[in-house]
């Protein structure tokens, strides 16, 4: 599970609330997950990129098409 967002008092009493059900470990900041690199600036913005992946596809088990590789 990822994590994330601008409350840190909100992310940490959540992660408190699962720590007391779950055994967690944190690992630290994310750097790729998925095989996506993340990136962060100091202000904590984000700057959007195109995606290899069609907006709002479906997929399910039932899917027959093959996705395009996005690997370059």
């Amino acid at each position: 599970m990822v994590v994330t967002g601008d409350d840190s008092l909100g992310i940490d009493h959540l992660t408190r609330g699962l720590h007391a059900a779950f055994s967690l470990e944190k690992l630290g900041s994310l750097s790729y997950l998925l095989g996506l690199e993340v990136h962060r600036t100091m202000g904590g913005d984000c700057t959007p990129v195109s995606t290899p992946m069609e907006l709002n596809l479906k997929l399910g088990r039932e899917s027959r098409e093959l996705l395009e590789d996005g690997v370059k």
